[in-house]
C-alpha cells in the first residue's frame, strides 16, 4: 500500500509502511515517475513474489497552491524535492527521504521502477486513455443529468392544531 502525492504531474511524493514487522515504521519516497501510470496495474510479479497493489494517489499543482495561499495572505511553501534524473522513461528512480527500509521494504519499488522502465510507453497509453474515458463519460453526465427516482415516498397529513381561544369563540 502506497500513499502518493504527484507533484505538476511530473515527480511522486510516496508515504508507505513496513508491513509483518513490529514497531511499525514509515517511509518517505520521492520518484521521478508519475505514479498515476501505475494506477491500472492492480498486480504484478517480480522473480517468485506477486504484489498487490493499493494506492492512495492525490495531485498538488504547486502554482495554484502558491495562488491559494497568496489570496489568504499567506506563503506557500513547496516541498524540497532532491535531485531525479529528468527523464523518467530513460531513468526512473526514486530516493529514500525518511526513514531506514530494509531491502525487503525497498523491493516493491524497485520492481515498479523497473517495470516501468521496461513498459513505460503503455503505461503511459493507458493512463491516457482512461482519462480521455473519464472526461468523456463527465461531459456525458453533464449533458444529459441522470433523472433520478425517490427511492423512498413519504407521506404525510398536517394535524389541525388545537386552538383553545377559536373554540372559546366559536361556542359562545
Amino acid at each position: 500500500m502506497f500513499s502518493c502525492t504527484v507533484y505538476d504531474g511530473e515527480k511522486t511524493m510516496i508515504r508507505w509502511n513496513s508491513q509483518g514487522r513490529e514497531p511499525v515504521e514509515s517511509f518517505t519516497a520521492w520518484s521521478n515517475v508519475n505514479f498515476h501510470y501505475f494506477n491500472s496495474l492492480g498486480r504484478f510479479k517480480k522473480n517468485d513474489t506477486t504484489y498487490t497493489l493499493m494506492f492512495g494517489i492525490g495531485d498538488t499543482d504547486t502554482a495554484k497552491m502558491a495562488s491559494l495561499y497568496a489570496r489568504r495572505n499567506a506563503i506557500y511553501t513547496p516541498p524540497v524535492i532532491p535531485t531525479l534524473p529528468e527523464d523518467a522513461n530513460f531513468e526512473p528512480s526514486f530516493v529514500v527521504t525518511q526513514g531506514n527500509p530494509a531491502p525487503a521494504d525497498l523491493e516493491p519499488l524497485v520492481a515498479l521502477h523497473e517495470l516501468y522502465k521496461e513498459h513505460h510507453a503503455a503505461m503511459i497509453a493507458e493512463y491516457q486513455r482512461l482519462k480521455v474515458l473519464r472526461e468523456q463519460e463527465v461531459a456525458e453526465r453533464a449533458a444529459n443529468p441522470p433523472d433520478p427516482k425517490p427511492d423512498i415516498f413519504l407521506q404525510h397529513w398536517v394535524v389541525p392544531q388545537n386552538n383553545n381561544n377559536s373554540q372559546q369563540e366559536e361556542g359562545n
